[in-house]
């Protein structure tokens, strides 16, 4: 009871208007505390990623790594910031190492975190709300892992997050600078730079800008008009690649979205059951119990409809970008499946409308504590969540003991970061045993989302081909870098290969000779958690 009164005491006005800035003892500690979490999370995510323990790189990671060592304007599914961001770091770190790659999420996240508590400040008043909304979003699962994992998120959440805190100090500012419209038009590019989706920021501000009384005058000043022609300088780089390209991504992005069928083979029916797949997926990405604010505290935002939005508050504004994000997978979700990851940005503008939610509701009754052990116990599930994913072994034993039938690739998803450090020591094997009869292997594998991870973890970090179009797989940014073993066979000719991954007689056909060795096996304390295959092809005669 207590507590919820102390808590109740620092975070009980609702987010109706742009709270005035207030310096105090109190608020200057809230910010060291802020400081203090953000370091301490940044320290302990460097500390994990140098230990023996950490996860390897994933798939996607490894695949974007082997995007950095061919740096370009762009690429074939995503935009350059991701390879960008991994190359400085393994340039300042003096390797390509693990720590390295990871090093660029670490921090973005921790950029992230600033800039929600410093938005949430915004739009409250309330400098310790947003500690608190640092706290519990930094020890998230979903944040936990994309904090570490180096992939398109990392760079992307951090410009949405800072797009959003330097859009409310524009539209609540009596006369903005046209330096502030500039850098709003940076974040938005960088940020359509390391993941397209970040172009649903334009349409969210537009139909603000349009909807808000106070906000229409704007339209017909230059600041606007400065911020979309930045968006537009720095989106150059993937215009003139895909121009040199044949718009290769316009049709990957469009297949993604189901409106390419041929892209990823899809029917282009209508998916009737997607929204609830969709929303279903959601509810338990926050753990049921945030979902349930999020819905609460988007539709009190938007409860009186045009008239709240008409007055053009804070809380009205973000509430307008979230729904805008999510309301827009949820259209895309009747013509293809929307991964888990691709609506985050919704949740990042409402956490702090979630934090006021919750908060105006936390005054000592019966149903304020009810709210109060709801969240509690939904952050420590979270909490426990977070660290088990960082350490998913340790519940093996028990986990076997429950279930003595389930397969750990069943239930820890961390399987997927495992087994690429055994995998490549097999191929090394296979490599210098080559050699010694006089023959230097071909490193292919069978699959895109392969090469990348083999060759990250091979002691010399060699060039791995893909055989992916050979096996009528969707093209990858491999193609781009010719040459390549099915489309130019000429350089490949009679070598011998190590494939890594499943051989089709498709594949068997176009060598002399195939020798399928056993699979590889990696075993975790006893436990099977990745199966790898490989294969000795000798003299290739193309596909």
């Amino acid at each position: 009871m207590s507590g919820v009164q102390t808590f109740q005491e620092s975070a009980t006005a609702p987010a109706s208007a742009p709270p005035r800035p207030q310096v105090s003892p109190a608020s200057s500690l809230a910010w060291v505390v802020l400081a203090l979490v953000i370091l301490g999370l940044t320290g302990v995510r460097l500390a994990y990623l140098a230990t023996p323990f950490s996860l390897e790189l994933s798939q996607d990671e490894a695949h974007y790594w082997d995007w950095s060592r061919h740096l370009d304007w762009s690429y074939y599914s995503k935009g350059p910031v991701v390879a960008w961001l991994i190359r400085l770091s393994c340039v300042g770190a003096g390797g390509d190492t693990m720590l390295a790659v990871r090093t660029p999420a670490v921090l973005c996240s921790a950029f992230t975190l600033l800039g929600l508590a410093v938005l949430t400040r915004q739009v409250t008043g309330r400098p310790w709300l947003g500690v608190l909304v640092a706290t519990l979003v930094g020890t998230y699962p979903v944040f936990a892992a994309g904090a570490l994992l180096m992939t398109i998120d990392a760079p992307y959440l951090c410009a949405w997050t800072w797009a959003l805190v330097v859009a409310v100090h524009l539209l609540f500012h009596p006369e903005p600078k046209s330096a502030h419209w500039i850098t709003l038009g940076l974040l938005v590019g960088i940020g359509i730079l390391a993941k397209y989706t970040m172009v649903l920021f334009l349409p969210g501000l537009g139909l603000f800008m349009l909807v808000a009384r106070d906000q229409r005058r704007r339209l017909r000043q230059a600041g606007p008009w400065l911020m979309l022609g930045t968006v537009a300088l720095c989106g150059l780089p993937i215009l003139i690649w895909n121009m040199q390209h044949d718009w290769v991504t316009v049709r990957h992005v469009g297949g993604q979205a189901g409106l390419n069928t041929s892209e990823f083979g899809q029917t282009g029916g209508w998916n009737v059951l997607g929204p609830l797949e969709y929303l279903g997926g959601q509810a338990g990405l926050l753990l049921g119990f945030w979902f349930v604010i999020f819905l609460a505290a988007l539709g009190t935002s938007l409860g009186k409809g045009l008239t709240e939005l008409r007055q053009g508050t804070p809380a009205s504004f973000l509430a307008l970008m979230a729904t805008t994000v999510f309301g827009v997978f949820l259209a895309f979700s009747l013509k293809t499946k929307v991964q888990l990851n691709w609506p985050v940005a919704a949740y990042l503008a409402a956490i702090p409308l979630m934090a006021d939610w919750l908060a105006v509701r936390l005054d000592g009754s019966a149903r304020g504590r009810a709210w109060f052990l709801g969240a509690t116990v939904t952050s420590v599930i979270g909490l426990g969540l977070t660290v088990a994913l960082h350490a998913s072994t340790a519940l093996y034993p028990m986990m076997h003991g429950w279930f003595p039938d389930w397969p750990v690739r069943r239930w820890d998803p961390t399987c997927r970061l495992r087994g690429w450090q055994s995998l490549a020591s097999h191929v090394q094997v296979l490599r210098l045993s080559l050699r010694a009869d006089g023959k230097e292997p071909v490193l292919a594998a069978t699959a895109w989302n392969l090469p990348g991870v083999v060759a990250f973890y091979l002691p010399d970090q060699p060039v791995v081909f893909s055989l992916g179009p050979a096996a009528g797989q969707r093209q990858s940014q491999y193609e781009f870098w010719p040459p390549q073993p099915p489309a130019d066979p000429g350089p490949f000719l009679g070598q011998t290969f190590i494939i890594v991954g499943p051989v089709s007689p498709q594949f068997q056909a176009a060598f002399e000779q195939v020798e399928h060795l056993p699979p590889v096996t990696v075993r975790v304390d006893g436990h099977d958690v990745a199966t790898h295959f490989l294969t000795v092809a000798r003299g290739f005669r193309g596909f």
